[in-house]
C-alpha cells in the first residue's frame, strides 16, 4: 500500500482521519466516499471507512472473492473463491480511489490452476469437487455391475474394485500424469464401459463406450523394435477410409466431412500413440544395438526429412491444431509428440465433422501425400540395401495399406 518502508499504513485508521488518525495511505492517493466493482458487485465506500472495513464488505459481499491484508507485506490480496484457471476478478468503476490507494490497479494476477479429477484417489468421492457429478450407483465393466457409494468409496476403492470384479480388466491410477486407465485383460475382447446414472466414468474423462480390441503392440527389446501388427479391424478401417475418398474425390473433387465414431477415433488414437513410441524408440537409443548403429544416424535423418517435407519447412519442431507434433531437438530422443492430452484433441478432431476428413487426408491422404505415408517411404527407401534395427518397415506399412 506504501512505497517507502518508512512510512507504514495503519489499515484500521479511517480514510478521513487525521493526526494520529490519519492512515498513513501514499501521498496523493486519498480515498473518499464512492464506490468499486468487483465481479460486477458493487462495494460502497463511506470516508470513515478503513482498509479493513472496506475489505470487510468485500468478504461480506456476493463478489465471490476472499480479501486480506498483509501487515508485514503492506499488501491488499483479493483471492477468487472459485476454483480454477478460468474465474477471474475484474475490478472496474471505481469512484472512491480506494483501488489505486491500495495498488489493486496495478496489481498482478496470478490465474488458478485446475485440479484434477484424481486430485486425491484416497478421499471419498463425495469429498472432491471434481467428483461432484458423480452419484452413488452402480456402473457397467463388461456387464458386470460394479456398485459405488459416493459417501465412502475414494476413487482408488472403485478401481481396486473394478479390477478385482469378473470384468477381466485393469483399472488404474497414474499420479504423474493424473490419468485413470481401464485396458481389457483380452486383447482381443472388446471393452464395454457404461456409467448408468453414476456418472463416473465421464467425470474421469473416459467415454461411455463399447471399445474395439486393437491389438497392436511395440516390443522394445536389446535386438531393436519388432513390426507392429496392426489389427484386422485397422486394416479393415484404412482400406475402406482410402476406398471412400479415392471414390469421393474422383466423383466431386470434394472429400465428405463425415466424423467417424468414438471407438474408430479410439483406435487410430491408439494407432498413432504406437508409431510415436516405435518412432521415439528409433531416436531415444533404446531401440538400437553397437551392431546397429551405423546406420541410424542416416535413418533418423531420412525420417527428419520426410516430416519436413510434409510440414513443408526446414526447421527441427512441427506441430499440428489436431495433437500430432514433432521435436527433432528433444533432448531424450522423444521426437514424436503425442501426450495423453494430444491424442484427446486428436480423437476429438477425428469426431467433429469440420475436421474429420482434413485429418484423414493429412495422415492417410491420397497416394503419397499423408504423412505417415511420407514416413512408410522415407523408411522403405533408407532400408534399401543397409542393416536399420528391427523391421521398421511394418511400424507404418500396416497401418498406411
Amino acid at each position: 500500500v506504501y512505497d517507502s518502508v518508512d512510512n507504514a499504513v495503519n489499515p484500521d485508521n479511517p480514510f478521513n482521519g487525521t493526526g494520529a488518525d490519519d492512515p498513513d495511505l501514499q501521498y496523493g492517493l486519498d480515498v473518499t466516499a464512492g464506490s468499486f466493482e468487483i465481479n460486477g458487485t458493487t462495494i460502497d465506500v463511506a470516508a470513515d471507512d478503513s482498509i479493513n472495513s472496506v475489505l470487510d464488505k468485500i468478504n461480506g459481499s456476493a463478489a465471490g472473492v476472499t480479501a486480506s491484508f498483509d501487515a508485514a507485506t503492506e499488501t491488499v490480496l483479493l483471492t477468487q473463491d472459485t476454483p480454477g484457471s478460468t474465474p477471474d476478478i475484474v475490478l472496474a468503476n471505481d469512484t472512491s480511489g480506494f483501488v489505486a490507494a491500495v495498488k489493486l490497479d496495478s496489481a498482478a494476477a496470478v490465474p488458478g490452476e485446475d485440479g484434477t479429477v484424481t486430485e486425491d484417489p484416497a478421499t471419498p468421492l463425495a469429498e472432491v469437487d471434481a467428483f461432484s457429478t458423480v452419484q452413488s450407483g452402480s456402473i457397467s465393466v463388461n456387464g458386470v455391475s460394479i456398485d459405488i457409494d459416493v459417501n465412502t468409496d475414494s476413487l482408488n476403492d472403485v478401481l481396486d474394485r473394478i479390477s478385482a470384479s469378473a470384468a477381466d480388466v485393469s483399472a488404474s491410477y497414474d499420479s504423474n500424469t493424473k490419468k485413470v486407465t481401464v485396458s481389457g485383460n483380452d486383447a482381443e475382447s472388446q471393452l464395454i464401459l457404461d456409467s448408468g446414472s453414476t456418472n463416473f466414468f465421464p467425470a474421469v474423462e473416459i467415454t461411455d463406450s463399447t471399445y474395439e480390441p486393437v491389438n497392436e503392440t511395440v516390443d522394445v527389446q536389446t535386438g531393436g523394435v519388432d513390426t507392429v501388427k496392426s489389427s484386422d479391424l485397422a486394416s479393415e478401417y484404412a482400406e475402406t477410409y482410402v476406398a471412400e475418398l479415392e471414390a469421393t474425390t474422383a466423383a466431386d473433387q470434394d472429400v465428405a466431412e463425415t466424423p467417424v465414431s468414438p471407438s474408430d477415433a479410439k483406435m487410430l488414437g491408439e494407432l498413432v500413440n504406437i508409431i510415436a513410441d516405435s518412432m521415439n524408440a528409433l531416436f531415444d537409443g533404446s531401440a538400437i544395438t553397437s551392431s546397429q548403429s551405423s546406420g541410424t544416424e542416416a535413418l533418423q535423418n531420412e525420417v527428419h526429412s520426410a516430416v519436413a517435407s510434409w510440414f513443408d519447412s526446414e526447421g527441427s519442431q512441427f506441430s499440428t491444431d489436431f495433437g500430432i507434433g514433432f521435436d527433432f531437438e528433444d533432448e531424450d530422443g522423444k521426437v514424436f509428440k503425442f501426450s495423453q492430452a494430444d491424442r484427446g484433441r486428436f480423437e476429438d478432431a477425428l469426431t467433429t465433422p469440420q475436421s474429420s476428413s482434413a485429418v484423414h487426408q493429412a495422415l492417410f491422404g491420397l497416394e503419397a501425400g499423408g504423412l505417415f505415408n511420407q514416413l512408410h517411404s522415407a523408411l522403405t527407401a533408407a532400408g534399401t540395401g543397409r542393416e536399420i534395427p528391427g523391421n521398421l518397415n511394418g511400424l507404418f506399412l500396416d497401418v498406411t495399406i
